[in-house]
């Protein structure tokens, strides 16, 4: 196989050298048409792989992550039925009625405890306090021919000296607001006259 082929470069040993120059000559010329086949082929390759890899990164990572929610969700979803499913049994037996009752009868005799406590907290005040007070007021009032005053939540007591004004002229400490009835009730028995004005103002008068 060697022995034929060293002839047959010896018979075309002068073709040989013939090619050799003429690729020489022409490789200069031919490198560009090289380098273009090659950058062409890169410039469709790339876009193709940059593809592939978006698609297979983002692509099927969102697809992934949105079946876990759904999954999540049905979970959950799941979870909330068979929560309303044990809450609707457990308002079948018969001791949630009872128990309910029983809870709000406890909650209403709280409430009517409270009243009642704040109520007697309120009479204590007015004989103790408030009576004397609003007393001294009337007769300062009555030296100045005035027979009227005002009561606002913090206990601060006004007189009326023109339209939409008012002067200071005393404070109920400790006013109890919250039983303003109570208050009035007592007033009444002592012969005063009340009336309640804008913003819950206690009017007193005689």
């Amino acid at each position: 196989m060697i022995e034929k082929m060293n002839k047959w470069l010896s018979a075309h040993k002068q073709l040989c050298v013939i090619t050799g120059i003429f690729g020489l000559l022409v490789s200069p010329f031919l490198w560009p048409v090289f380098l273009a086949v090659i950058i062409q082929s890169l410039s469709l390759v790339i876009p193709v792989v940059e593809g592939l890899f978006f698609y297979e990164k983002f692509i099927m990572k969102k697809d992934k992550e949105e079946t876990n929610e759904n999954d999540d969700d049905n979970k959950q979803q799941k979870k909330h039925a068979d929560a309303r499913k044990v809450h609707a049994d457990a308002e079948k037996t018969e001791d949630l009625p009872k128990n309910h009752e029983k809870g709000s009868e406890t909650v209403n005799f709280d409430n009517q405890e409270k009243q009642a406590r704040c109520r007697a907290q309120a009479a204590i005040w007015y004989e103790n306090e408030g009576f004397e007070r609003i007393q001294a007021i009337r007769k300062t009032l009555e030296s100045e021919n005035r027979n009227r005053f005002s009561v606002n939540r913090e206990g601060i007591c006004s007189i009326s000296i023109g339209k939409r004004k008012y002067r200071r002229i005393g404070i109920l400490k400790g006013y109890p607001f919250g039983q303003t009835e109570v208050i009035r009730e007592k007033l009444k028995k002592d012969g005063f006259i009340t009336s309640m004005g804008c913003n819950n103002y206690l009017w007193i008068s005689w």
